[in-house]
């Protein structure tokens, strides 16, 4: 929140069914229908020229409520039915703003088009949204409503050319971009406006893009429960400060999963994240089959751990200290493991003289990690990538998993990546990684080892991945992990799942090795992702002088 002007009671709560509220709202690039042919920035120049453009598109027309399919739209929506289920449809009217057509209502007949604000500079947004009549036709449709909700970006806040003629009995609240700030100037009215980055995105649980539709349903589901919160609101639109940032609230995100909102912070002061942008429409793609699996952090072990007698005052370690014996593993110091399960790396066992003599004398993984929870076996396909074949065989692969006690085990597979991706060496290693698998999952079966088998699915394209993951189906894993994707943009990797996840069943559970990006696992859980594993936030908390610890 950057504004605020001193409020004071404008109604008693006895007034508040005949509070009439407006929200204002923007278009959205993702629309229902989307011809090839749709309207353009000319063909609404000229009156006769859109008459008739707009004749050949009458089979894609709708009313623009159902015409805009963006994630901000749909949310808001979810939170105007919510208020409209409460208090009666004739309470709260939306209209939105279009680059094209103007400010018009949710009930307006209109067809595609592909013009936006987003795309104009400064002064082709004025001088556009002048011709279109924006800033006259806002200061005329929030007449006679005494609740005004804007939820606009910031190119679509300048196109209303602020400010306009209100009266002191109206109350404005403004859901913006940091980026507004300068641009939110009223009268007479009683306004505030909240700010918000990728940060509170991420903190909410919805893509930026979506973040303010999703405040709006926040706090229409507040209002529903409280009827009384709508006049306090009002009065004093301040309020929404508490309840944005310090109500302890279970939000449910657009793919079903809770994500708790208790850490108090300021929104304002929020250092932005990362931003990820543009993804609503993959939240937009129906939920992959199986995401009634619970979401699995399994974190890889690296033999890190701590002495915890270490003296800080005298900078020594533990007097006769045994590292195996003494030291303590991050789940074992807190009363509750901080993770789900621990992945375990045969490069990484290898790589230590003894180590798994002595995790076989202490009776398998499990006991050498002294971990209660679930732990994965894989060959650690990075320890052996510039060789020209894997350093193991299948045989030897499912015997080390089993002596060793594992609950999963992972095929052995054949990193494509880097000049490894080259055409001519990636098929050689996809070919190869498939065959493996194949391999792995009949031995397994006709031997009869109790360990769960995960097969990998490597490409160099979603469809190299996709056709990957559809074969390992076939061959009967209901375990897949995807690998080599580490280090691959977070649009990219759902570019991947979003072809990987048509192939899924109900009974599949899909791994990413090497994956952790908090912002974005509700869209790889979306796509099917059940589990993952990174050593990041671990990483982090020695590194990242900020973001260095997650509560």
């Amino acid at each position: 929140m950057i504004k605020s002007i001193p409020t004071k009671t404008l109604v008693s709560n006895s007034t508040i069914s005949r509070l009439r509220t407006l929200i204002i709202t923007s278009c959205t690039g993702k629309k229902l229908y989307n011809p090839t042919n749709q309207l353009t920035i000319e063909d609404f120049k000229d009156t006769e020229r859109l008459r008739e453009r707009t004749q050949s598109l009458l089979e894609f027309s709708c009313p623009s409520v159902q015409m805009y399919t963006g994630l901000q739209h749909l949310r808001l929506m979810e939170g105007v039915d919510i208020l409209r289920s409460r208090f009666g449809r004739e309470v709260v009217d939306v209209k939105i703003i279009s680059a094209a057509y103007g400010l018009i209502s949710e009930d307006k007949v209109i067809v595609p088009y592909t013009v936006t604000f987003n795309s104009m500079k400064n002064d082709e947004i004025s001088s556009w949204a002048n011709f279109i009549g924006i800033h006259k036709d806002f200061q005329e449709a929030v007449i006679g409503y005494d609740l005004v909700f804007v939820l606009l970006g910031d190119k679509y806040i300048r196109v209303l050319n602020l400010p306009i003629k209100t009266n002191p009995k109206q109350t404005f609240i403004f859901l913006a971009s940091n980026k507004s700030r300068n641009l939110v100037v009223l009268g007479d009215a009683n306004f505030e406006l909240f700010t918000f980055s990728n940060a509170d995105a991420s903190r909410f649980g919805c893509a930026l893009v979506g973040l303010k539709g999703q405040l709006l349903k926040l706090i229409a589901t507040e209002i529903r429960q409280k009827p009384n919160l709508l006049s306090e609101i009002y009065n004093n639109p301040k309020i929404l400060d508490k309840l944005l940032n310090n109500q302890p609230q279970k939000l449910e995100l657009p793919l079903g999963i809770s994500v708790a909102t208790a850490k108090k912070s300021n929104i304002k002061n929020k250092k932005p994240k990362r931003a990820i942008t543009d993804l609503d429409e993959f939240l937009n793609l129906p939920r992959a089959v199986n995401t009634h699996f619970r979401m699995k952090y399994f974190i890889p072990e690296w033999d890190d751990k701590v002495d915890i007698g270490y003296n800080f005052l005298l900078d020594e370690s533990s007097l006769n200290r045994n590292a195996y014996r003494d030291d303590v593993y991050a789940h074992e110091i807190y009363s509750q493991p901080n993770y789900d399960g621990i992945l375990v790396s045969k490069v990484v066992v290898d790589k230590i003289k003894n180590k798994r003599a002595d995790i076989e004398k202490l009776g398998g993984i499990r006991n050498f990690v002294r971990f209660p929870g679930e732990i994965m076996g894989d060959c650690g396909a990075f320890g052996y990538i510039k060789l020209e074949a894997p350093p193991y065989n299948t045989v030897e692969i499912l015997d080390y998993y089993q002596k060793l006690k594992f609950d999963y085990g992972v095929s052995i597979d054949y990193l494509i990546v880097g000049t490894f991706a080259e055409p001519g060496v990636r098929e050689k290693r996809y070919d190869l990684t498939l065959q493996n698998a194949e391999e792995f999952i009949s031995k397994h079966q006709k031997i009869g080892y109790t360990f769960t088998p995960i097969g990998v699915a490597q490409g160099w394209n979603p469809e190299t991945y996709a056709d990957a993951v559809k074969k390992l189906v076939e061959m009967g894993y209901d375990y897949i992990a995807i690998g080599g994707v580490a280090r691959t943009p977070t649009i990219e990797i759902l570019e991947i799942l979003k072809e990987v996840y048509q192939h899924l069943t109900p009974n599949t559970r899909l791994h990413l090795f090497g994956v952790g990006r908090i912002d974005a696992l509700p869209y790889f859980r979306h796509l099917g992702v059940t589990s993952f594993d990174s050593a990041s936030p671990l990483r982090k908390a020695w590194f990242d002088a900020v973001e260095n610890y997650h509560t």
